[in-house]
């Protein structure tokens, strides 16, 4: 899986990046229902996703200031 560099968040607008949110969100689920059937092979992708929301989310706050 690829990690997104805040570089290439600050390039979209909003609306992107609030879909952008509500798919790692839906990621972040199905990787945690994976986990509790025992079929997610690297757990520690779920500490890299919700990472990734939270430098999406601090995106997100500076633009709004902005």
């Amino acid at each position: 899986m690829k990690q997104i560099k805040a570089n290439e968040i600050r390039k979209k607008n909003l609306q992107e990046i609030e879909t952008l949110i509500s798919e790692k969100r839906r990621d972040l689920l199905n990787r945690r229902f994976m986990k509790a059937n025992d079929q997610l092979v690297n757990t520690a992708s779920l500490k890299t996703i919700k990472k990734e929301i939270a430098r999406i989310l601090f995106i997100k706050a500076e633009k709004e200031l902005r």
